[in-house]
């Protein structure tokens, strides 16, 4: 906020709520290891191809999430939601590639 107050003077007096999280507060609300936000590190290594995929070991056993391709984030894991939902519906629609 002082980094941001000097570089607009009078910001602070607009400013209605102010809120943070770290990665306690990720753990607080998912219990995910060490209060990780998403999933595996965003590195090039574990991104794509490299990252778990939303097949299972199992047949008929489906991951979906921060942990699985995409990625982490909003989007990627509504788009891994979307995939393993169109793999259990026989579906050929794949969103954000493959598995």
């Amino acid at each position: 906020m002082e980094r941001l107050e000097a570089a607009l003077p009078g910001i602070s007096g607009q400013i209605v709520l102010r809120s943070s999280a770290s990665a306690l507060t990720c753990w607080r609300f998912t219990l995910n290891h060490q209060g990780a936000m998403l999933g595996w590190e965003m590195s090039p290594d574990q991104l794509g191809k490299n990252r778990p995929s939303v097949e299972g070991p199992v047949r008929q056993l489906f991951f979906t999430g921060h942990w699985t391709r995409p990625g982490g984030g909003i989007t990627p894991v509504i788009v891994s939601a979307m995939n393993v939902a169109s793999a259990i519906l026989g579906s050929s629609l794949q969103l954000g590639g493959r598995f």
